[in-house]
């Protein structure tokens, strides 16, 4: 009898859990910029399990993996005026590629006006918190390009909670889960560590933490559920024939 063997996504999830506890460890036992390694390097083990994991990979989330993992990086040189911008500049990049790995979608599933709305409803909601946000950190930010970049950071996450749930609405699928569930996440760590800097709110790097851990373990379930990605393909082919 052979020994029963974890499944690719068990593992996924004990990987996100041993992150997600050494991350937690670090927020508190160490100072911030310990802190920042410490999520680097665990964005860094996420893109090299990806690349593992994967044969057939998709080059926009390929992409998006990359940048995010530069971005992270760049984290550590957030006292200084280049830094924060190439902070902001490489996170927008990764959520503008994340947005172009969901267009061809987009383009044929057709205008479904309850999708649509909901979609909307969320849009809504977080352009209201990127204003809220925006006057905790304008008086906080000195170089000419930092509030603009800071900008284009929360109008990309805009568009692609848009995209997200659009994509889930329409299609409800597990794939299609992950992909809003990631995003979610996403928005969520960014306004945790976003406050937690700007107002001194530090217990909300704990949930920074958990929520990006989180979203990048479904960024990597989705990206290798090749078979979600091949039941996506003929969804999308019906939908083309329908219009």
């Amino acid at each position: 009898m052979q020994p029963h063997r974890l499944s690719t996504y068990s593992r996924i999830i004990i990987l996100v859990i041993l992150v997600l506890g050494i991350n937690l460890f670090s927020v508190y036992q160490f100072d911030l910029q310990t802190m920042r390694a410490v999520r680097s390097v665990s964005t860094l083990v996420f893109l090299i399990v990806y690349f593992l994991l994967t044969t057939c990979r998709n080059r926009w989330v390929t992409g998006a993996l990359v940048v995010l993992t530069l971005r992270d990086f760049m984290h550590l040189f957030f006292e200084r005026s280049w830094g924060v911008e190439l902070y902001l500049a490489l996170g927008t990049l990764t959520y503008i590629l994340l947005i172009i790995e969901r267009v061809p979608f987009m383009k044929v599933s057709g205008f479904k006006k309850s999708s649509f709305s909901l979609a909307a409803l969320f849009s809504l909601g977080n352009i209201v918190i990127l204003y809220v946000l925006s006057g905790f950190v304008e008086n906080q930010m000195q170089g000419a390009l930092e509030l603009p970049l800071f900008y284009c950071l929360g109008g990309s996450l805009i568009v692609l909670v848009s995209s997200a749930f659009y994509y889930n609405f329409t299609l409800n699928s597990n794939r299609s889960l992950l992909f809003a569930l990631m995003v979610t996440g996403f928005i969520i760590a960014d306004i945790c560590a976003c406050l937690a800097y700007f107002n001194d709110y530090e217990g909300l790097w704990y949930a920074d933490r958990l929520f990006y851990a989180f979203s990048l373990g479904c960024l990597i379930c989705f990206a290798i559920d090749s078979e979600g990605a091949r039941r996506e393909q003929e969804d999308i082919d019906i939908l083309k024939d329908s219009l």
